[in-house]
């Protein structure tokens, strides 16, 4: 015989190679969806209540074996549901990209136009959104406030706010940066709104270049477009703190070490390590993502030629923390610094946390917050109103499930060796940590993951990328008006409840300082007698900040702090300002002073007022 047609049936051997091939491969929507699973079967049984779920009766156990049957049943669908959209995603291709001049032609304009929205989102209308300035912010800066122009290049200061001591440190650097700031923009509305809305400007950019290192310019126009309409990076690019330029520097040190490992040039190293230490000078989850990018940089090391850039490059990013390290050796009681104030270690002031200063408090707290940070793209709100809308997560359904998606599109390229998608889910997965390790009290708190906030974004470009044109060949219609449709659906659920929900919910008001920011800027046109302030009306620095005007060459006054009993006990001489709650004013009334009607800061309630005061002896 010359020859057998070949039978397409395979033998047992390679039939047992190829499923276990197949089931490799289903590892990473497994492990989702029964990720999902746990997380959905947690958020109905805290609706339902562990203590009825576990009150079995002669009476109750019908009902209870019927809410056992529901949450189950859920978390069933949760894992059918999320196994198979990473199946089906895994599936799907990614788009061609075209190198034609024409294509970057209009990824160009597409970027400039995308960019100039977000950024002008980052700063319209300063004086209503926020409802008020945040009084951690002035009192960071103090040093650029109260001392303009002589603050050092080098070390730190302990950071003092209205409220309980501190271990935390600033950073003279940082400070340095803020006093530039004011000198651009002035030191009023505009200039503290500028202490955030800078960094959330160059976090797009940052963004961008992030996603273009990793996979291309498309899936990094993506990436861009959700962080410019995203509720979250929205929200802390208007109230001003360290962690606004947390982002960008994170995001851009991950871009350039990329560049590096792509080029093998160590100029990109020492950039990538220079912005890397920079990051250190802003808020504590820093040294968690600085841990990952030393994990990441370990795995480099198994190759001779990238050695050298993992050396320039730590040696830059330690270059660069030093100016603020050396102030650890001035104050060493505060080593550690703010890490110390919310470790997961202290004693919780949670109450609902069960066991939470009970013999097991450490572990049961790691668990709590385990659960509520993993769970904070879709499961759990965060319940702190100066992060976003209350018990919202920490973006809408259609970004988190695209993030959850791309995680394990990611995952898998990350075991396949891909630098890119190693590193980040090296910041994702560090940035977690930082939560998990934290104080369980406001978990799950977007501000102590904010990395993990923006990587999410880049992880959802990467699920957004390979729906649209699939779901355009499926139905069929343009690919254009696909997307039109799902950028215009993020815009519904994360843009505009930014703007119309966010800054007039009495909670997020509660959380700002909008008497002491309304009667700072009233007091700005107050002249004739001096001022002074009861301390348990406002936030001192707050009204001290916005009353001593825009020229950020004028020191900002530390005005006297006084009770309505201080001053009965030695009243003044010459009449005064009075910012004071109305029942400290009626207290002076019924003493030796006369005081005007007042005129009230707070609209809501108009308990808080500035009224001229004079002492009976005028």
């Amino acid at each position: 015989m010359t020859g057998q047609p070949s039978s397409s049936k395979p033998v047992p051997g390679e039939r047992q190679r190829g499923a276990f091939r197949e089931g490799r491969s289903a590892g990473a929507a497994v492990a989702l969806g029964l990720f999902a699973a746990v997380q959905t079967f947690i958020l109905f049984a805290r609706r339902d209540r562990f203590a009825v779920l576990f009150w079995w009766t002669k009476e109750s156990w019908l009902l209870v074996t019927l809410l056992w049957l529901k949450d189950l049943a859920l978390a069933a669908a949760a894992f059918f549901v999320f196994f198979r959209i990473v199946r089906w995603s895994e599936t799907l291709p990614d788009p061609p990209e075209p190198e034609d001049s024409g294509f970057r032609l209009r990824h160009a304009l597409l970027f400039a136009g995308i960019l100039a929205a977000g950024v002008a989102m980052r700063w319209v209308a300063p004086r209503q959104i926020p409802p008020g300035v945040w009084g951690d912010a002035p009192a960071e800066v103090e040093a650029a406030l109260r001392e303009p122009g002589r603050i050092p290049w080098f070390g730190g200061r302990p950071f003092g706010a209205q409220g309980g001591a501190s271990n935390a440190l600033v950073s003279y650097l940082y400070v340095k940066f803020c006093e530039l700031l004011f000198r651009v923009f002035g030191r009023g509305d505009v200039g503290i709104l500028a202490l955030s809305a800078v960094g959330g400007s160059l976090a797009l950019p940052a963004v961008f270049w992030l996603g273009r290192e990793i996979a291309g310019r498309r899936v990094a126009l993506i990436a861009m477009t959700l962080s410019s309409l995203a509720m979250s990076p929205l929200v802390f690019s208007r109230w001003a703190y360290t962690a606004a330029m947390l982002l960008p520097l994170v995001l851009a040190a991950a871009a350039a070490a990329l560049r590096a490992i792509a080029t093998g040039r160590v100029a990109w190293a020492i950039l990538a390590g220079l912005l890397l230490g920079l990051s250190l000078h802003t808020y504590v989850p820093s040294w968690a993502v600085a841990a990952g990018f030393g994990v990441f940089a370990s795995t480099m090391l198994s190759r001779p030629e990238r050695r050298k850039l993992v050396f320039a490059g730590g040696i830059a990013t330690f270059a660069a923390f030093l100016p603020f390290g050396i102030s650890f050796l001035e104050f060493p009681g505060r080593l550690g610094g703010r890490a110390r104030d919310v470790s997961f270690l202290i004693r919780t002031r949670d109450v609902t946390l069960p066991g939470g200063n009970g013999p097991f408090a450490p572990p049961l707290r790691l668990l709590y917050n385990a659960v509520e940070y993993s769970g904070v793209l879709l499961w759990t709100g965060d319940p702190n109103p100066k992060n976003g809308i209350p018990g919202r997560p920490a973006v809408s359904v259609l970004i988190g499930v695209a993030a959850l998606a791309g995680t394990a599109l990611s995952w898998r390229r990350a075991r396949s060796g891909d630098p890119g998608h190693r590193l980040l889910l090296a910041i994702a997965g560090a940035s977690l940590l930082a939560g998990i390790f934290s104080d369980a009290v406001g978990s799950p708190s977007a501000l102590r993951v904010y990395p993990f906030v923006g990587a999410s974004i880049l992880l959802a470009a990467f699920g957004f990328v390979r729906w649209v044109p699939a779901s355009a060949r499926a139905l069929p219609v343009r690919v254009e008006f696909l997307w039109a449709l799902g950028f215009s659906l993020v815009l519904v659920l994360e843009t505009v409840p930014f703007f119309a929900v966010w800054p007039d919910n009495g909670l997020v008001g509660g959380s700002f300082c909008p008497q002491g920011t309304a009667a700072g800027r009233l007091a700005r046109n107050l002249a004739g007698a001096p001022t002074i302030l009861d301390p348990q009306a406002i936030w001192p620095i707050v009204f001290e900040t916005l009353a001593a005007g825009r020229d950020p060459d004028r020191p900002v006054p530390r005005l006297p702090r006084r009770t309505a009993a201080d001053l009965l006990d030695a009243p003044p001489r010459e009449a005064f300002w009075y910012v004071a709650r109305r029942s400290e004013l009626d207290r002076l009334r019924g003493g030796t002073f006369h005081c005007a009607r007042g005129v009230s800061v707070d609209e809501a309630t108009g308990d808080t007022v500035i009224a001229r005061v004079v002492p009976a002896s005028r």
